[in-house]
Order: C-alpha cells, then structure tokens, then sequence
C-alpha cells in the first residue's frame, strides 16, 4: 500500500494532483533560461541553491552530492566544481532531495539542465544487427526520422543519456531495446532543445525480448505523423516500464495490444479529452504472459473518457493486475474492464465524478461485456474517496470486495444526470444487464449517498435476482436496501457504529486520513480478525496463535483472507508457511489451517506467504508474520537466593531465571526454626517484585526491629504463590536454609579470634556494616559491639539437627555448608581503647 512519502508526493504533484504538503524545499540555478530549460555549456561553473527545511542534522544532496546546508537560515548551495553532479550533455533530470538527521528522506524537487556541448549525433534508418550501444558521453543522439531496431539487434541506451527526435521521428523496436537509467542519471527522449517540432512515437512491434525503459523521461511526442495518436505503442510485445516519466503529451500515453506488460513507479500527467491507457487482449497463455500495473501515479482527464481502458484476460489464464497505484480522479470510469477479469488490491481512486450528461455513469471500477465474455474483479485494500460511486459491477460480472475503506460517496455535478452508490449493480442503457454477484467482507462505508444504484426493471432476457452478500462491515446507519432485483444476506459481524477514521474532512492523503483512531470498533473486527477497511497489511492473515506465552506445546493457526469456493474463490486461495527461519511447507489451501504439534520450548513467530488469483504469491519481502510465542513447560528455577543478615532489617532475596507473577506469598511463605522445628509467627510478610531482575524480596516488618533471633532456619514457600507467564508453576515447594548469627562477623557460624580482629580493625569508626562490627546496626563500632561479640565468644551455632525434617526442592540451599575448622589463633592481641570491658 502507498503512503504520501517524499517520492509519492512528488509523482502526485507531477501528475497534476494534491496531496499533504511536503517540508519546504526549493531548487534555482545561476543558469539562463533556454528552450525550456537552465541551460549551461560549462557545467564546472553552475551553481544550485535553495531553501530546505530539514532542521538540526538534517541536510541536502543533489544528485546524492551533499550540498552546503544551514540550519538556522534553512537554506543550501553546492558548487558543480568538477560536474561533482555529473552533468551530461542533453537534457539532465537534477534532484535535489532533503534529509532528517537519520537520513530519512523528506522531500524533493527536480531541476531540467539541459547542457549542450555543440555536438549531436545524427542517426536514422535500421540499426545494424547485434549490439548497438548509445552512451552519455557520446550523445546526445538526434532521430530524424524513423530509426528501426530490426530483429535481431538491439539498442542499449546508457544512464544519462538524451535522445533528441526530430518533428514527426519516431523509434520502431522489432528487435530489442534495453534504455534503463539510474536514479540520478535519467534517459531523455524528446524533441531537440529550441525548437517546437514533436515527435511521433516510441514503437514496439512483435519483439518477444524483454525490453526495458527504466528511469526514463519520455516528453513532447506529440506529432500525428503517421497516424500516430499515441506516445507508445507496444503492439505483440513485452515491455517493462520502471520509473518512466511522461510529460508534455496531451494525447494518450500507452496503447498496448496482444502484448505482456510490466509498469511500475511511473508518472502519467492528467490530460484532457483522452484515455490515459488503452489495453486490447494479451498474449495467449502460456508464453509468459502478464499485464502488471504497480505503484503508478495517474493523473485525470476529462470528458467521455476512462483512465485505463482494458479488455482481454481471463482466468485460469492470465489477469490484469493493479497494485498499489494512485488515481488521482477522472469523469469518467478509473478502471475500464470489459470482458476483463482484474485482481486489484491496495490502491487509491480519488475524485471521480460524472462531468456532462450521459447515459454511461463515472465509477472509480468498472466492469462490462464486450467480447461475451463476462467480468470478475477481485478488490481488495483499496481506498475510495469523494466518487460518484465505487464500482459498477454489470453485464453479468461478479465481484468480491474484502477490506475496502469507502469515504464520501456522493454527486458532484448537480447539472448532470449523474447517479450516485457505492455500488452499481445495473446501469441502464442500451446492451447493459444486471451484475451476476456481489460479495463483500470487511469493509468501511462512511458518509455515502445509498450503499446500491439498482433500477427496474431489469433489460428484457436478464431476470436473475443478484446474490449480495455483506459481512464484518461498517455500514451506513439508516440505509434503505433494494427490496428487488437483489437477495442481500447480512451475515455476520456487521455494524452502524462510527468507525472513527482519523479524518474525513478536506482528504489530502487517503493513505493516512482514513485509517483507523485506537479505539475504532473496526480493530480486530474484520475477516480472521484483522481490522476492518484497507488500512492492514497486504497478503495472507494469521490468526488463533497461542498467547505470548504458553506452556502448550500444539498450535492452530488460521490463514485468511479467502472468499468463495471453486470457480467463485477470490482473494488469497492458497499459501505456504514456514516456522522462524525454517522451510517453507508445501502450497496449502487457504482454508485449511497450520497445525503445530509437539513444539519445544522456545520461541516462534509462523511466517506465510499467499497466493492470489491472479496467480501472483505475496512478495517475501511483504511475509505476513504471527504474533511471536514462546513455548514454556519449565516452572520457574530459583537461581540462587540471600539473606541479607547484615541489613538492619534482613531481607531474603529468591532470584528466578524467568519472569513470574506471585500471589499470596504473605500465605504461602513459612520460616520453621530448625533447632526447635517450631515456625516462626512472621507477623505477615513484606513482598517485593523486582520485574526487571526477576527477584522476589522478602522482609519482616512486624518481627522485632524486623530481625530474626539467633538460630537455622528453613524458608519454605509454596508452589502456587508462583506461576511464570506460560502458566507453569514449581512442582515441589521452594526451600531455603540460612542462619542467624549476631556477633558473627564472617558468617561462618563460630564466634571467634577472627571476628574480634574484624571488630577490633574498625573499632571507633562509624558508617560501618555488620561485617565490619556493626553488630547493633547503629552505624558505628564501639563497646556495644564489643558486648554482643564477648557474650557469645568462643561459642559456636551447629548446623541444623540430622533429625529436623528435609523438603525435597528443585533449588540448592544457602548457607547450608559445614563450619570450616577453626583458624589457628594469632599470638597477637587486639588493640582497644582505654575503656574497660566489667
């Protein structure tokens, strides 16, 4: 799906259209003026300038050469010492592009230089068989007349450069013709600077090669010599078209007949009074045969004429297909297809509207029946705004409509006799007949004038009643629906709520304004649980996965985005899937889930790619990816554990491997005395979750100064106060032994020569801890210190009774070890002060 980027906002407003304004930024020269171009002769001496607005660390490049940028004036330059840009002589495309200050790009603007060396080469006539080669150093090239690429050779035209076509010349390929430029060294084709003459045409006649015009600008081919009323004409051919720019050709851009064609990133300006694009038939199956519009901008036209008129392709064979591109409006149709089947996801139609008085109505899609063959479109993530109506679906054609976001669906021109619906199920005029069926599924329908146009009678032969189906939408409150002529089925999950768009007034960008705000009743109310409207991810959905965590080592997962059955299915009908970064499983029907058994512990994210029905699977880069679980059947380990002794009011600190939720701990937290296997009334417990560390701190406020007397003891708590996320709780009680020991200052359970050389070092000091001396807890070392040491000198607290009882724990104890054997006692004696010990 598009979205107003800096590049799509430049496309838009070169096809004559509006958008969502972009940061400031402007481009001059220091270049004269010259047939429509900054001219130079010497391009060393030119200078660009502008203003920019890219803020702090933002900056400004043309041609991908950093200019000069200030911040606070919000201005740049660049010098062209040494044609740093890379001028060549012809007509050269300049960008000049801005930056965030994570190189994010933000807006851009193009300058013509036209820099002419003196010189041109003049060809004409048939190209010679082989390989022919055009550069930008040599050019530019001057046609003038018909030049022929016969069969058997071809033309490479190098990036940078221009070919020059004189009044009424044209090109002719039999054989091939490879013209890609780059990003920043376009191909030129146009009429020589300075004079007013245009040209004929671009030709490709029965060439099967791949020809390829990529980053080509293509203008004034505008001449009628030899009946020619087309800028290209691609004729039992294969042509791709990557980011070709057509300008200054009022008259119909693309003819294209029993040809596969491949169009992309690529501009084509309103104009009035024409068909932008006329398609007739293509190639018979089996000879790679494709007809692929993606991500091009079209501009508008006016008067009794449609953007793109197509006829031909029907399955199992090949479909014309759009992607993703952007209509910018019309008074007519936006998508003509006649006796056409056409998959058609992710695309913007602005704008259309019924200029004149006329029988045959304006629609951003429309269908038909012109070689007896009916029609069948597949609509899927589109966005429609401000439209006489959406579609007419007629002549017996069917259409299935998932996913779409349709906004101000209304009558422009009161003058006219135009009508207005969403949905256009009969249009009566002569020939014209009734749809055959209507299924919709997830889509948005928001401020619209009726959601159906269906008049009756129906035409004499035709009295089917149309099938209609509506689920898991949005639709307008307070609508009346046909009560003949059509048999609606309400299934399920439809609503009258306000879908809470973002924005529905004075539309720039359908892209942004029309998706949803956060507490939309459209989220997660679609087909297989995706949202409502176009604004979801192109391809297959996931749904049903195990929550984050899970201690359930199966899985079901659904795939959707799927309608119909048989000849009827539309959308997504098959997909492969992989797990993490595993293969891919076999192509699979869409309605049959993914099932995972017997998963070990870990993490998973499930990965799948689609097939449409046009054949075409979802571009990897595009995989649609599951929510990521985590398989978990371990309880939580205790990892180690403290007890804070030395604290003046002790604490046990259980550290876990894994995050875990307690409850109840103050219940299931017990602390036995094992020298009198007696418990200790706790007077409750204070707990403390450290989530980031995975600590459960334990305190003792209501013991005395929050301290427990000498002794061992065993901390024991029980399985249900923990669980870890995935459900799992420990399967034996966690235990811990630790002892009390005032006096101790090593904690080594004897009271000994070594503790009294601790004491006696820090004796008279202060900001001390108990194994430094502090054995009141007060701060300082000194005689009360010295009492609580002497009263249990020489004395020894012995582990726990061989008797006392023993849990069974998953964890280890602490300071559960033997008391090492006393040290050899020293021959020197501690120093004290002056007082006395009575």
């Amino acid at each position: 799906m598009l979205a107003v980027d800096s590049e799509t906002r430049w496309m838009i407003l070169a096809a004559g259209g509006t958008t969502t304004p972009g940061p400031n930024l402007s481009v001059t020269s220091n270049l004269p003026a010259s047939g429509g171009y900054a001219k130079t002769t010497t391009p060393d001496t030119a200078t660009f300038s502008g203003i920019a607005d890219a803020g702090g660390g933002g900056s400004v490049k043309v041609n991908g050469v950093p200019a000069t940028y200030s911040a606070p004036a919000g201005s740049w330059t660049l010098a062209n010492t040494a044609n740093a840009i890379g001028l060549h002589p012809g007509i050269n495309r300049v960008q000049v592009r801005s930056y965030d200050d994570h190189s994010v790009e933000l807006a851009r603007k193009t300058l013509d230089v036209w820099y002419d060396d003196g010189s041109t080469q003049t060809v004409t006539g048939t190209l010679a068989a082989g390989n022919n080669t055009w550069t930008a150093a040599n050019g530019p090239y001057l046609v003038t007349s018909t030049l022929t690429v016969p069969t058997g050779s071809t033309l490479t035209i190098e990036p940078g450069t221009s070919v020059y076509l004189g009044s009424g010349a044209r090109i002719v390929v039999n054989g091939k013709l490879d013209a890609q430029g780059s990003d920043f060294a376009h191909i030129r084709f146009t009429r020589e600077p300075g004079t007013t003459n245009n040209w004929a045409d671009l030709e490709f006649q029965n060439t099967q090669q791949d020809n390829h015009l990529a980053y080509a600008d293509i203008e004034y081919a505008q001449s009628t010599a030899n009946s020619v009323d087309q800028g290209v004409r691609i004729n039992a051919s294969k042509v791709y078209l990557d980011h070709a720019d057509f300008a200054q050709i009022n008259r119909q851009y693309l003819d294209i007949t029993n040809s596969s064609i491949d169009i992309k990133k690529s501009v084509f300006p309103t104009a009035a009074n024409v068909e932008l694009i006329h398609g007739a038939s293509m190639l018979a199956s089996g000879n790679s045969t494709f007809s692929v519009f993606t991500a091009n901008i079209f501009g508008s036209t006016t008067g009794y004429n449609d953007i793109i008129d197509f006829t031909g392709g029907q399955r199992p064979g090949p479909i014309v297909q759009f992607y993703d591109n952007w209509f910018i409006g019309g008074s007519d149709d936006g998508i003509d297809l006649d006796s056409t089947d056409a998959y058609i996801e992710g695309n913007v139609f602005e704008h259309f509207h019924q200029d004149a008085s006329r029988e045959s109505k304006s629609h951003a899609v429309s269908t038909g029946n012109d070689t007896g063959a009916t029609t069948e479109i597949t609509v899927v993530r589109n966005f429609f705004y401000d439209v006489d109506h959406a579609a007419v679906i007629k002549d017996g054609a069917s259409g299935t409509f998932i996913n779409n976001t349709i906004e101000n669906v209304h009558k422009l021109n009161n003058g006219t006799d135009a009508t207005t619906a969403v949905y256009n199920l009969y249009e009566v005029r002569s020939g014209q007949y009734q749809a055959t069926a209507l299924y919709t599924d997830g889509n948005i329908y928001h401020n619209v004038s009726q959601m159906f146009e269906l008049p009756q009678p129906f035409a004499a032969g035709h009295p089917q009643i149309i099938p209609v189906t509506i689920n898991r939408s949005i639709l307008p409150a307070g609508a009346n629906y046909p009560t003949a002529g059509a048999n609606i089925t309400f299934g399920p999950g439809n609503s009258t709520a306000d879908p809470m768009l973002v924005n529905t007034t004075g539309v720039l960008d359908p892209t942004a304004d029309l998706l949803l705000q956060p507490k939309s009743p459209a989220i997660g109310a679609g087909p297989n649980g995706v949202d409502m409207g176009a604004g979801i991810p192109t391809g297959v959905s996931l749904a049903g996965e195990p929550p984050a965590f899970t201690n359930n080592r199966d899985a079901t997962i659904t795939v959707g985005f799927g309608a119909g059955s048989g000849t009827n299915a539309a959308g997504y009908l098959t997909y492969k899937y992989r797990i993490n970064n595993g293969p891919y499983s076999a192509e699979t029907p869409i309605g049959t889930p993914i099932t995972l058994t017997g998963l070990a512990d870990g993490t998973y994210t499930v990965y799948a790619l689609g097939k449409n029905d046009a054949g075409i699977w979802q571009a990897e880069f595009d995989v649609t990816a599951s929510k990521a679980f985590t398989v978990d059947t371990q309880p939580p380990q205790l990892q180690s554990s403290v007890f804070h002794h030395e604290l003046p009011a002790q604490t046990l600190v259980l550290k876990f491997n894994e995050p875990f939720l307690q409850q109840g701990v103050q219940a299931a937290l017990q602390i036995v005395n094992q020298d009198t296997h007696t418990p200790v009334d706790l007077g409750g417990v204070q707990v403390t979750q450290n989530f980031q560390t995975n600590e459960l701190e334990l305190a003792f406020p209501n013991l005395p100064d929050g301290r427990l007397p000498d002794g061992n003891y065993r901390a024991t708590l029980a399985p249900t106060a923990l669980t870890d996320r995935a459900g799992n709780e420990p399967a034996a009680p966690i235990t811990v032994d630790f002892f009390v020991r005032a006096g101790d200052a090593n904690h080594d359970r004897a009271i000994n020569f070594d503790d009294l050389v601790i004491l006696a070092q820090n004796y008279d000091t202060t900001n001390k801890t108990f194994s430094e001396g502090d054995f009141n807890y007060d701060g300082n070392v000194d005689f009360n210190d010295l009492v609580i040491l002497a009263q249990k000198y020489d004395t020894t607290l012995q582990p726990p009774p061989a008797a006392a009882p023993v849990i069974t724990s998953p964890v280890r104890a602490i300071d559960s070890k033997k008391s090492p054997a006393p040290a050899p006692r020293k021959t020197t004696r501690p120093t004290f002060s002056s007082r006395r010990l009575h």
